[in-house]
């Protein structure tokens, strides 16, 4: 008995109407081309149709009832136009749809790309990083064969059911009937396993993007695998999740060859009783040899585009787990390409907290009830022990996170809105933990958005105390620092983030823990050197060394989340010193 499920597999549901309006704004632009290239899919589709019928017209002519050797000689010549015709447009198409499949996966990508970049942190800190590169890599690329493995079949496969049956009724009406009737049979079969395979191929994709996971983490904390001599160890983990992955895709491909083999017993059956009722005069009367041939031919063909429907029917499948789990990160659909807006700053920096509470779980507070004002040109130091929300606070003055509760403002809006997003740009960050991208030096200085001169990066250069490394490398600014940094020293690559950080002399600078790993007399040098160049800027230098840091007997310090000391601490106005 058929259930409305296997029912809805085999017809536009729900689920197909989404996943088109997800996809129709990445296919619009193309639109006609993809249009122009199935039109030419359906004339070499119609022109192959034509050579049962001829053998028909041969065979008809060899035992007398054929047309006049005029009427074949006008044929040939048509042929002839329409085999030159077939050939362009069948190389037109092919090439077509395969560049439109890699243009969609690219536009996919790219807008995967975009809305990773704007989910927020929380999504960032429960996602791992393997998983969603495996979403871009595995899932987006099935889409290049969309077109010409997905759409191209269908619509080939319909029109040669379609073709066939018209041609089949003009010979034998009531054979088609017959030969319909039995071809349905595996189109059931086919809708009741659909959903398994489905269920299966999700699990093995999930599985492979676990394992994917696992061998990026593996590599990103090679230093720590080799330390520990856990080598053995994380090859057992990888192993392990590849093991999961493969159990779901041998079920799957079980199911998929069990499709197939009853699908071909049930078509093979269908063409032997072609075979056998068209044998009996009584049943299926009057028609020539030629008729009869052309006939079996067409049903072949029809019953062989019926299989191959199932099969596409199956991919169809595995490309819609694909989708829908790009779509669960694109869940808005996709965003529209970021402008450069450059770096907005704002008139007045006056930062202000007002009784704010965050939470990373939704139950244990790291900031608790905490309120603070910081005019315009303050040297701020803020200390604390570890766990004591320092990071945390730096991480909601840039943006990163919304609070809790309570409000985060800085020029009058908060920083992680839509409306604060320029303003986001124009504060400077330099964290504990700085990544560096794989480029040159001077492309990890001048990360941000806005152009920078010659004369800024050298500034900061200087500023930060880099001139002897950039003096030391070969090629200076344009040598290469390898995958995250990896050829320079923490200390190195904190004062390249800093240099980052002030190359546009932002309004606001935030400094978290930048001083771990230097050394006193290159610390010392570059506070002299950032509180010299500050001008009007807001500065608030995070960490809990506080020996070298102009102020840092004057700290804020922090508590559980709140502001320990009672009064409000006296804040430092620029100029002052």
């Amino acid at each position: 008995m058929r259930t409305g499920r296997d029912m809805g597999a085999l017809i536009p549901n729900r689920r197909t109407l989404r996943m088109g309006r997800f996809l129709w704004p990445f296919v619009r632009p193309w639109r006609y081309r993809l249009a122009l290239a199935l039109l030419a899919l359906g004339f070499v589709s119609g022109a192959s149709l034509l050579f049962p019928w001829l053998l028909k017209v041969m065979i008809d002519r060899l035992t007398g009832e054929g047309p006049s050797e005029a009427r074949l000689d006008r044929m040939a010549l048509g042929l002839v136009a329409v085999l030159v015709l077939s050939a362009a447009g069948g190389y037109f198409e092919q090439v077509e749809l395969k560049r439109l499949g890699y243009r969609l996966r690219n536009a996919v990508r790219r807008s995967l790309h975009s809305s990773l970049i704007a989910r927020d942190m929380a999504f960032h800190r429960a996602s791992r990083l393997g998983e969603l590169s495996s979403c871009a890599s595995g899932d987006a690329g099935r889409l290049e064969d969309l077109f010409s493995g997905l759409i191209a079949p269908a619509v080939q496969n319909a029109l040669f059911i379609g073709g066939c049956l018209a041609l089949m009724s003009a010979l034998n009406p009531v054979a088609t009937i017959l030969v319909v009737l039995l071809v349905l049979l595996p189109l059931p079969v086919i809708a009741r396993l659909g959903g398994k395979i489905r269920s299966a191929t999700s699990r093995s994709r999930a599985g492979g993007a676990r394992a994917h996971a696992l061998f990026d983490e593996s590599l990103a904390a090679i230093r720590e695998v080799k330390a520990f001599a856990r080598e053995r160890r994380e090859g057992a983990r990888y192993a392990r999740a590849l093991e999961e992955g493969l159990r779901a895709e041998e079920e799957g491909a079980a199911l998929q060859v069990g499709i197939n083999q009853v699908v071909y017993v049930l078509v093979s059956g269908a063409l032997l009783a072609i075979f056998f009722f068209g044998t009996r005069q009584s049943f299926l009367p009057a028609w020539s040899l030629g008729d009869v041939i052309a006939f079996y031919f067409y049903s072949y063909t029809m019953t062989m585009a019926v299989l191959s429907a199932g099969k596409v029917y199956l991919s169809a499948q595995e490309t819609a787990g694909a989708i829908e789990r790009i779509m669960d990160i694109c869940a808005e659909g996709p965003p529209p390409l970021p402008r450069s807006r450059g770096n907005a700053a704002p008139g007045d920096a006056t930062i202000e907290l007002r009784n704010v509470r965050f939470s990373y779980d939704g139950r244990h507070n790291v900031l608790d009830g905490l309120s603070l004002d910081i005019p315009p040109g303050t040297w701020l130091v803020i200390t604390g022990q570890s766990g004591s929300g320092k990071s945390t606070l730096a991480a909601l003055l840039t943006g990163l996170y919304p609070p809790s509760a309570g409000s985060v403002r800085i020029a009058g809006l908060p920083p992680g809105s839509r409306e604060g997003e320029a303003l986001r740009g124009a504060i400077g960050y330099a964290g504990q933990e700085p990544v560096l991208v794989h480029g040159t030096l001077r492309e990890n200085i001048a990360f941000r958005d806005a152009p920078a001169s010659e004369e800024m990066i050298g500034a900061a250069v200087e500023a930060c105390c880099l001139s002897s490394l950039v003096r030391s490398l070969p090629g200076g600014l344009d040598a290469h620092v390898g995958e995250r940094g990896a050829t320079l020293s923490g200390g190195e690559k904190s004062r390249v983030a800093v240099a980052r950080a002030i190359l546009h002399d932002p309004p606001v600078l935030i400094l978290d823990e930048v001083n771990t790993m230097l050394d006193a007399a290159t610390e010392r040098s570059l506070w002299e050197n950032l509180l010299r160049a500050r001008a009007e800027r807001t500065t608030i230098v995070i960490t809990h060394h506080t020996d070298a840091v102009p102020g840092g007997d004057e700290a804020l310090v922090l508590r559980g989340g709140a502001i320990a000391r009672p009064a409000a601490p006296r804040l430092e106005r620029a100029g002052a010193r």
